[in-house]
């Protein structure tokens, strides 16, 4: 059965309008391309949530005051079984840190990309449509439905733009 995680994040590394992709290996998105993240874990605050993944996932340490919550991800999902369940995914960007990319278990195969050669059909459905308007300065809260292991969408995805979260 899958995992039903109810509240995660998700970081991305950016500089020179480029951002930095590796592929997960694991779990939900495994061999898509996609930031760093996780679950928030009981009674951590989000930035910290963030920050912790991100270390975890390719050891380096964004630096807090660099951190940027450019979207929220309201999941609905489908597991295999048929059973529904949300999850809400804060997503990040970060612009200075310190250390040097690694790959980790989880993370693998770090590239940057271009904003304007984006490796869209090695990632999720729903960043196709969110992630450029998070790239060009927007704030946006995303809904989405996807069906089991987030492989494919079951309705079509809904995005709002907001001035703060």
């Amino acid at each position: 059965m899958e995992k039903t995680l109810k509240e995660a994040t998700v970081t991305y590394l950016i500089k020179d309008r480029s951002i930095l992709l590796p592929k997960k290996t694991r779990k939900i998105g495994a061999g898509r391309r996609n930031g760093y993240g996780g679950g928030v874990e009981e009674g951590e605050e989000i930035v910290a949530s963030a920050l912790r993944e991100l270390f975890e996932e390719s050891e380096v340490r964004g630096k807090r005051e660099s951190v940027k919550k450019v979207a929220e991800l309201r999941f609905k999902n489908t597991t295999s079984d048929g059973l529904d369940w949300d999850i809400l995914v804060h997503m990040f960007f970060v612009h200075e840190w310190e250390g040097e990319v690694k790959e980790t278990e989880e993370m693998i195969d770090p590239k940057w990309f271009s904003f304007d050669a984006m490796p869209w059909d090695e990632m999720m459905e729903a960043d196709q449509k969110w992630l450029p308007l998070a790239l060009s300065g927007k704030k946006v809260i995303v809904r989405t439905h996807y069906g089991p292991l987030q492989k494919g969408l079951l309705a079509p995805i809904e995005i709002e733009e907001v001035l703060e979260f």
